[in-house]
């Protein structure tokens, strides 16, 4: 199992935990930022169902120069069944593991939508604080016309998780050891 490098998942079993619905045109996203490349091995976000949705879409992709969730860039699109998730509120989390890919430092977006055969009636949902949110790596968005125009919420985040593996230079960079004389059967050398 990979490590977690984002995530954000507060009030996740409290009474104010909400829930934002998607379906057809309406979109949800969450955007997160890595501070240093890294490979991201999948993704954890929380859902429920309601009614008998179709298959729902997990998008991972990353962000326009405004922020926004950019799905014409999308690095993959994974889709599942929504018809095996919890109906209970609560939400499940349900662990999404695509082929690893590798990304550079930067702000990214994941990105739900319920499929074209669902409706307001029969849609997955996704698990959101929008009481206390307290992650700073970024924020829920919301589209309600297949992603012409995108609503901000910056103080409110979609419980998802990131998997992968960050990729850290070292911290002081490399050791350089100057030589400075060679007698005895032995190197002296100092530090640089």
């Amino acid at each position: 199992m990979s490590t977690i490098v984002q995530y954000a998942h507060n009030n996740d079993s409290s009474v104010e935990l909400h829930n934002a619905g998607v379906n057809d045109d309406v979109w949800a996203a969450q955007t997160f930022t890595l501070s240093a490349e890294a490979a991201v091995t999948g993704f954890s976000v929380k859902l429920y169902r309601e009614g008998t949705p179709g298959n729902t879409a997990l998008v991972f992709a990353p962000v326009d120069g405004d922020g926004k969730p950019d799905y014409d860039n999308r690095y993959y699109t994974i889709g599942f069944s929504a018809r095996t998730m919890t109906t209970d509120s609560g939400g499940e989390w349900r662990e999404i593991l695509p082929t690893s890919v590798d990304v550079p430092a930067g702000t990214y977006a994941l990105l739900l939508n319920g499929g074209t055969t669902d409706d307001t009636d029969n849609c997955a949902h996704w698990n959101h604080d929008a009481t206390s949110a307290a992650f700073s790596g970024g924020h829920r968005w919301h589209s309600t016309d297949d992603m012409v125009t995108w609503t901000e919420y910056t103080t409110q985040d979609f419980m998802f998780k990131v998997h992968g593996y960050m990729f850290n230079p070292p911290a002081s960079g490399p050791t350089v050891k100057l030589l400075v004389a060679v007698a005895d059967d032995a190197l002296y050398y100092e530090d640089v």
